[in-house]
């Protein structure tokens, strides 16, 4: 997820330009009367300077490696689509719609609550630091240009993903996974 985010951001932010960017963004004004959907997609790959994609790209690595050791791949990749796709409808209906949204951060939400769901019977408190640690995060994302409905809702796909993807023991799960 890491390479092709980067990827993205080489080939819209540096080789074409900032024009490009937006028709990618979500916007849902343009959703919702133009039919523009592929925007609740398209938004989790862009981002908008440098330090918006490494500040994302840093917490998919450290969140993602976690999760990465114990689901299967699909699982993975279904987790960090669906988060983002929830995020970003729950962000459709609830955000000003004339506000542009894009990066990957209610995939990286639902990651790391993934995360902590599917490592719980790994240790215990895992849950609990989890379930602090993303009303943290999610406390520290609420100001100006921060889409929160994509981080809050991102995380809840990510729990509810976690949880479904994790109700084997840790045994048959990594037994599974490797």
């Amino acid at each position: 997820m890491i390479f092709i985010n980067v990827f993205v951001f080489l080939v819209i932010n540096v080789l074409l330009g900032e024009d490009y960017l937006l028709p990618f963004a979500q916007n849902n004004i343009l959703i919702l009367q133009y039919g523009e959907w592929w925007r609740l997609f398209t938004a989790n790959w862009v981002h908008a300077d440098i330090l918006h994609i490494a500040s994302n790209m840093v917490s998919l690595l450290i969140f993602g490696l976690a999760l990465e050791n114990t689901v299967k791949k699909w699982q993975y990749l279904a987790i960090y689509l669906v988060s983002g796709f929830f995020g970003n409808v729950a962000s459709l209906f609830l955000s000003d719609p004339y506000v542009y949204s894009l990066g990957a951060s209610g995939c990286i939400f639902g990651v790391l609550a993934a995360s902590f769901v599917v490592n719980r019977r790994l240790d215990p408190t895992a849950l609990i630091m989890g379930i602090i640690f993303t009303i943290f995060f999610i406390i520290l994302s609420i100001g100006p240009d921060i889409d929160v409905f994509a981080h809050i809702f991102g995380a809840a796909g990510g729990l509810l993903f976690g949880y479904a993807f994790s109700t084997k023991s840790p045994e048959e799960r990594f037994k599974d996974v490797y």
